[in-house]
């Protein structure tokens, strides 16, 4: 049980690491001419625009459900209705992990471009 209650946060720790230093290396690459960069700050604010409108309305279907765990699980004896609470916690860790995941990928994306103008 040890090995749980401490192992499983230490690899996603571990995890969350390595994804930033990737995040980083990506930053560091070159990101083309001026005009590149416009379109991919522009092509960046529309993704995100997009998933600003997506978790709006998501928001409420995950409140919604977050209730209903609570209701059903809160009268029976081998169940807790904290376990809304965990699907929260779930849906705001997925959550991130699209937000972060979509500013590292149209910030790829321009580079990817230009290194392919280069090489």
């Amino acid at each position: 049980m040890d090995i749980l209650l401490y192992g499983v946060p230490a690899v996603g720790l571990m995890a969350l690491l390595f994804a930033w230093r990737k995040a980083a290396w990506v930053k560091k690459q070159d990101a083309g001419s001026d005009r590149m960069k416009e379109i991919a700050s522009d092509i960046q604010d529309g993704a995100m625009a997009f998933l600003s409108a997506e978790y709006k309305r998501l928001s409420f279907f995950v409140a919604i459900v977050a209730i209903l765990l609570v209701v059903a699980n809160y009268t029976k004896d081998d169940s807790h209705a904290l376990i809304a609470l965990s699907f929260l916690i779930g849906a705001v860790c997925s959550g991130l992990a699209g937000y972060f995941g979509m500013r590292v990928a149209t910030s790829a994306n321009v580079r990817t471009t230009q290194a392919a103008r280069t090489g």
